[in-house]
């Protein structure tokens, strides 16, 4: 057990904003083990190559997630599903700033002793590692007990754009398209109100009560219809007081 915290504490996943920002769509413990991943690659170093090992009981007790069936889904995600996925990256370093590609070049499963082997794609590389500016970072605890998706999503966008103000507590407007196109779901939920209530309001009260930042949110109408989500997001540890917070959500 001492390990396992140690291990928590000590975890921080790296990405660069770009990457932040992109469109695509995984489960949840697709995710999770893709930031698991991420977190073992140190973002200083130039070297764009190298295999990361995921042995998956430490992968579990990390998550605490039982280990019954996990064993049989991470095996069928890195050698099925997760080549079916595909990421878009919107970024000046490509030709006209868009490319599609998969989130993985190369990957084993073994049995035997129950580790994961993975290469990133070689495209996704340039945003995980030598990163020195328009990068968030983030301790891998912080979202450990989320159970959705859409949660961690949701954090890692707010976390960037409290980053990138400087602050203690920073404020954004996104249309609702998209802050949906954000987090993969840019063709459900048509109706705003199925989106609202089972898509943004879990995610938040998931945020505020299992993470480091707390979020509220406001709307604005566009021909009588939701149109703009204004994220006002603040550092819990770097909160003055909770006035902040109790007063937005009166707005």
């Amino acid at each position: 057990m001492a390990y396992d915290w140690l291990a928590k504490m000590v975890q921080k996943v790296f990405k660069h904003n770009d990457l932040i920002t992109s469109h695509f769509a995984l489960t949840l413990n697709e995710y999770r083990l893709i930031l698991y991943a991420i977190s073992m690659i140190n973002p200083l170093e130039l070297a764009e190559t190298g295999t990361l090992q995921v042995e998956v009981s430490r992968f579990c007790s990390f998550f605490n997630l039982p280990t019954n069936d996990m064993y049989r889904q991470l095996k069928n995600a890195v050698l099925t599903t997760m080549f079916k996925r595909h990421i878009t990256t919107y970024s000046d370093q490509f030709t006209n700033g868009r490319m599609r590609f998969n989130f993985l070049e190369e990957a084993h499963y073994h049995d035997a002793n129950g580790q994961i082997l993975i290469v990133f794609h070689k495209r996704i590389r340039p945003f995980l590692y030598n990163l020195n500016s328009n990068f968030t970072s983030y301790s891998l605890e912080h979202i450990a007990r989320f159970n959705s998706i859409y949660s961690i999503r949701l954090y890692e966008i707010s976390l960037m754009y409290l980053k990138q103000q400087k602050s203690h507590q920073a404020s954004v407007k996104l249309s609702v398209q998209e802050l949906k196109n954000y987090l993969g779901i840019h063709n459900k939920y048509s109706l705003y109100a199925s989106f609202k209530q089972r898509v943004l309001n879990k995610a938040i009260s998931e945020i505020n009560d299992k993470s480091d930042i707390y979020i509220a949110f406001t709307e604005s109408k566009k021909n009588r219809a939701v149109h703009t989500i204004h994220l006002n997001i603040k550092d819990k540890f770097k909160m003055i007081d909770d006035t902040w917070f109790d007063e937005t959500l009166k707005v």
